[in-house]
């Protein structure tokens, strides 16, 4: 009898190990498929992104470089409330803009990265907060 029992204990230890590295390659290709698909994602995201006009996305870089210019300047000279308001300004037409329409289109592609969506957050920002950072 004892050694049936040890036959069964061993069957059963060997059934559990099956079942754990059956669940192990489970997950393993539930991982590889889940990269694969990130990497499809990214993949077409790029490719996206190759279709946006580079002298537009240029011409944004230099109003958004110049805006920060001025909001500094508007900071500077303790014009905290107009470097606000031209601040929300320019991001609500950033917002309109075809280039931004076309990243946020891009964007969309990955799901993950769709959830950081920077126009966005500047909505939810509490409305007390200064850019002046005072």
């Amino acid at each position: 009898m004892n050694t049936q029992v040890a036959m069964n204990r061993t069957v059963i230890i060997k059934f559990i190990g099956l079942a754990i590295c059956s669940l192990f390659i489970s997950v393993a290709q539930a991982q590889e498929r889940d990269v694969e698909k990130m990497m499809q994602q990214l993949t077409e995201m790029q490719q996206c992104l190759a279709n946006i006009d580079q002298s537009q996305m240029q011409h944004l870089e230099q109003q958004s470089q110049s805006m920060q210019t001025r909001i500094l300047s508007l900071c500077s000279n303790g014009n905290q409330q107009q470097a606000m308001n031209e601040a929300i300004k320019f991001a609500e037409e950033l917002s309109k803009s075809s280039v931004m329409q076309q990243l946020n289109t891009c964007l969309k592609l990955v799901p993950t990265l769709n959830q950081v969506n920077p126009l966005q957050m500047w909505s939810e920002l509490p409305k007390d907060l200064s850019i002046c950072g005072v």
